[in-house]
C-alpha cells in the first residue's frame, strides 16, 4: 500500500528507539492532519473556519491514547525506563521547537519594537521552561485581539501536554504496581476530577483560567489514555456495523465542531465533549477497511499528518511576522501563500530537523541530552536578555527613546482599574483627594483609567481651583450593558452595582461615561485596517451583528437615561479615535505604510463611530447631559494624528496616556466651563 511505502523508513527508524509494540495506524495521522488544518486555517481566517482551534483539543486526546498506549506496553512488559520515556518526549519535541524559537528570536530581533521584544523574551523563557501557559494565561487570552501579535502564544498546547506528562507516567506506575486490575478506575476517576474543575471554573467564570490550565484541561488528554486501556485490553465493541456507525458519528461530530464552535464558546467545557467524544470514537471504532480508515489514511492526510508538528510549530509565528512586515489585513492570496508556505516550511522540519534526531544512529541519548541542555540555555539567556535589557532599545535612536519614555499611564491603574469576578466594588473603588465631598465619577471600561485620575490633577484651564474629588469606576473590557448578562465575566453584576451606587450617592454631581464603543460593537481595528471593523458584538450570539449592534446603542441610552434621572450632571465622551498601529511603531517607525503615518483619517473615525455619535447627539435634549467629541481636539487636518505637538498622546493602539487624558480632561472643564 502507498501508504506503507511512504513510513516505511519512518517506522524502521522509529522502531530503533521506541520500545512499544503498538501498531502503526495511519488513520490517526489522518486525525492529525485534520486538527492541524482546521488550527492553521482559524488562525489565518476564522470567519473560514470559526472553531478550527478545537484541533488542539483532537491533538490532546490523541496525544493521551499514544503515550499511555506505549506506557501501558512498556510497563506491562517491565521494559518502562523514566530515561527513555523523557528521552523520546525530547527526540520528538524539542529540536524543531528549538529551530523555530530561535529563527523566531532572530526575527522578532529585526522586526519587534522594545517593548514588544521585551515580552518576546518573556514568552521566551515560558516557553522553555514548558510554562508558557501560565504566562500567557497572565499575559492575555487567547482570543484576545493582542494575542494575534505575540508569536508563541500558540505553545500554550505544548507546556499543557508536558506537564501532564510530568506526573502521569508516574501515577500510571504507581497504579499498575499497587491497585493493579483498578487502573480504569484511577483513570476515571482522573477524567471525572479533572472536567469538574473545569465546569467549576466555568460556572466561577474563570474561562481565561480553565482554557490554559492543565488541570482543567488534563480529561482530554485522559480521554485518551481512557481508549488506549481499552485497546489494550483488546476490548471493542466486535460488531462491525455498530462501530462503523460511530465512526461516522465521532467524524461528524469533528467536522460540526469546526463549524459551530466560534470565540465565544464557553471552551473548553461541557460543549467541548462533542470533539473529545468523536475523536475517541474514531479511535476507538475505526477499523482498515471502513470508509472512513480509507479517507483519513489518503496518502496527502498522511503526509500532512507526519509534519503536522512542524506545522503546528511554524504556521502561527510565519503569520504574526508577515502581518508585521506586510500588514495586518490578509487578503485571499496572503492567506494561500501563508498556508502553502507553513506547510512547506514544516515538510523541510519534518525531513531535516525530526527525523534525524529522532534516529538513534545519528543522535546518542547523550547527545540528544546535551543538545536539550545547551538548547535550553541558549534560549533562555536569550530570552532573558530581551527582557532585562527592556527590549534592547539601543537598536533605535536616541531620538526615538527619549519620546517613548515620556509616556505614563495612570499611577493607580493596578491599584484603581478593576477585572475579572472578583473585581472591586463600586463603593470599595478609587477615590482621588478624598478630603471633602467627592463630586465626581467616573465610570466606564479602560478608556476611563487615565482621564480619571487627570480630572483629579490641577487643570491646565485653571491651575487655581480646588483639585477634583474624583470617584474611579471602571472595570475592563466590559460594555454598557446592564439590562441581561453580556457574557464578559462580572460585568453586567459590576455594572448594575455601579449604577445602584451612584443612584444612592447624592453627594456625586457629576458623572463622566467614557466607554470603548467601536470594539465592543465592531471588534477590533487592527484585525481589519484599513478595512472597517465588522465583526460580532461578543454578547447576543443568537442576534444578528444589526441586531445586537442596535441593542448595544438601546443599553447604553438606558443607561444614561438612569443616571439622567438621578439628576446627576453626565458628560459623555464620543470614541477615542483608534489607531490602526500601536504607538510604539509609530515612535519608532516599525513596518508603518506612509498613508497611515497620521493615524486613521477623519472620514474613517465617523464612518466607524456614526451608530454611536448620532446615538448619543439624540441625548442633547436632556440639559444636564454634555457630549465630549474627542475628535475636535484629536482629529486636525483630516488625520487623528498620534501625537499633538510631537508628543504621544496614547500608550498603546488605543487608550490615552496621562498627556492625552490630560488634553481631554483640560477639553471637558474649558468647554462647559466646569469648576472643579
Amino acid at each position: 500500500m502507498d501508504v506503507d511505502r511512504i513510513y516505511a523508513s519512518f517506522t524502521k527508524s522509529k522502531e530503533k528507539y521506541l520500545s512499544s509494540q503498538i501498531k502503526y495506524r495511519p488513520d490517526i495521522d489522518g486525525l492529525r492532519a485534520l486538527s492541524v488544518l482546521g488550527v492553521i486555517i482559524y488562525h489565518l481566517n476564522p470567519s473560514i473556519l470559526p472553531g478550527g482551534y478545537i484541533g488542539v483539543d483532537i491533538f490532546f486526546v490523541i496525544s493521551g491514547y499514544l503515550i499511555t498506549s506505549i506506557l501501558l506496553s512498556e510497563i506491562g512488559n517491565n521494559k518502562f525506563s523514566i530515561i527513555n520515556f523523557y528521552e523520546r518526549r525530547a527526540r520528538r519535541l524539542i529540536p524543531a521547537l528549538a529551530l523555530v524559537l530561535l529563527v523566531s528570536s532572530l526575527f522578532a530581533l529585526y522586526l519587534f519594537t522594545p517593548q514588544e521584544l521585551k515580552v518576546f523574551g518573556q514568552s521566551l523563557v515560558a516557553v522553555n521552561l514548558f510554562a508558557s501557559n501560565i504566562y500567557f494565561y497572565i499575559k492575555s487570552g487567547y482570543f484576545d485581539p493582542s494575542s494575534e501579535f505575540l508569536p508563541l502564544i500558540h505553545t500554550w498546547s505544548l507546556a499543557v501536554e508536558e506537564q501532564f506528562y510530568i506526573f502521569f507516567p508516574l501515577i500510571l506506575i504507581a497504579a499498575n504496581k499497587y491497585l493493579g486490575k483498578s487502573l480504569i478506575f484511577v483513570i476515571l476517576s482522573l477524567i471525572i476530577f479533572s472536567f469538574s474543575i473545569n465546569i467549576f471554573g466555568n460556572l466561577s467564570q474563570q474561562f481565561s483560567l480553565n482554557f490554559y490550565s492543565s488541570i482543567s484541561r488534563g480529561w482530554e488528554l485522559l480521554v485518551g489514555a481512557l481508549i488506549a486501556f481499552f485497546t489494550s485490553k483488546e476490548v471493542s465493541i466486535k460488531n462491525y456495523k455498530i462501530e462503523g456507525m460511530l465512526s461516522y458519528i465521532g467524524l461528524a461530530g469533528i467536522l460540526f465542531s469546526f463549524f459551530y464552535f466560534d470565540s465565544f464558546s464557553v471552551h473548553p467545557g461541557l460543549i467541548t465533549l462533542l470533539p473529545v467524544i468523536s475523536t475517541a470514537l474514531i479511535i476507538f471504532c475505526l477499523k482498515p477497511g471502513a470508509l472512513i480508515h480509507s479517507f483519513l489514511s489518503l496518502t496527502f492526510l498522511v503526509r500532512l499528518g507526519l509534519i503536522s508538528y512542524s506545522a503546528y510549530l511554524i504556521h502561527f509565528p510565519l503569520i504574526v511576522f508577515y502581518r508585521m512586515i506586510y500588514g495586518t489585513n490578509l487578503n485571499s492570496l496572503d492567506m494561500v501563500a501563508l498556508f502553502v508556505g507553513s506547510l512547506v516550511l514544516a515538510f523541510l522540519s519534518w525531513k531535516y530537523v525530526e527525523k534525524p534526531f529522532r534516529n538513534k544512529d545519528y543522535f546518542k541519548r547523550k547527545q540528544i541530552f546535551s543538545l536539550t541542555f545547551i538548547s535550553l540555555i541558549f534560549l533562555l539567556s536569550t530570552g532573558f536578555i530581551f527582557h532585562l535589557s527592556n527590549g534592547i532599545p539601543q537598536r533605535f535612536s536616541e531620538k526615538a527613546n527619549l519620546i517613548y519614555s515620556s509616556i505614563k499611564v495612570s499611577p493607580e491603574r493596578d491599584s484603581c482599574h478593576t477585572d475579572g469576578v472578583d473585581y472591586l466594588k463600586p463603593e470599595n473603588s478609587c477615590v482621588y483627594n478624598a478630603d471633602s465631598k467627592i463630586s465626581w465619577a467616573v465610570l466606564g471600561d479602560s478608556h476611563g483609567v487615565e482621564l480619571a485620575y487627570e480630572l483629579s490633577v490641577p487643570s491646565n484651564v485653571n491651575k487655581k481651583v480646588n483639585l477634583n474629588k474624583v470617584r474611579h469606576i471602571t472595570k475592563s473590557g466590559c460594555p454598557p450593558i446592564h439590562s441581561f448578562d453580556s457574557g464578559t465575566p462580572g460585568c453586567t453584576e459590576w455594572l448594575r452595582e455601579a449604577l445602584g451606587f451612584l443612584e444612592q450617592n447624592e453627594d456625586i454631581d457629576n458623572v463622566v461615561l467614557v466607554w470603548r464603543h467601536s470594539q465592543h460593537m465592531f471588534g477590533p481595528l487592527n484585525k481589519s485596517f484599513p478595512n472597517l471593523p465588522d465583526q460580532k458584538p461578543v454578547f447576543l450570539r443568537h442576534e444578528t451583528k444589526y441586531d445586537a449592534r442596535k441593542i448595544y446603542i438601546d443599553e447604553f441610552i438606558s443607561l444614561v437615561e438612569v443616571l439622567e434621572k438621578a439628576n446627576k450632571n453626565i458628560f459623555i465622551i464620543n470614541p477615542i479615535p483608534d489607531l490602526p498601529y500601536d504607538i510604539e511603531k509609530y515612535i519608532y517607525g516599525s513596518n508603518i505604510e506612509d498613508d497611515y503615518l497620521k493615524g486613521i483619517s477623519t472620514e474613517f473615525y465617523y464612518a466607524l463611530n456614526k451608530q454611536i455619535i448620532n446615538a448619543t447627539n439624540q441625548l442633547k435634549r436632556y440639559k444636564k447631559i454634555k457630549i465630549i467629541n474627542p475628535s475636535e481636539i484629536f482629529c486636525v487636518d483630516s488625520f487623528c494624528d498620534p501625537f499633538i505637538g510631537g508628543i504621544p498622546i496614547y500608550f498603546d493602539d488605543n487608550h490615552l496616556n496621562l498627556y492625552g487624558a490630560r488634553i481631554l480632561s483640560d477639553y471637558l472643564l474649558g468647554e462647559y466651563n466646569v469648576q472643579k
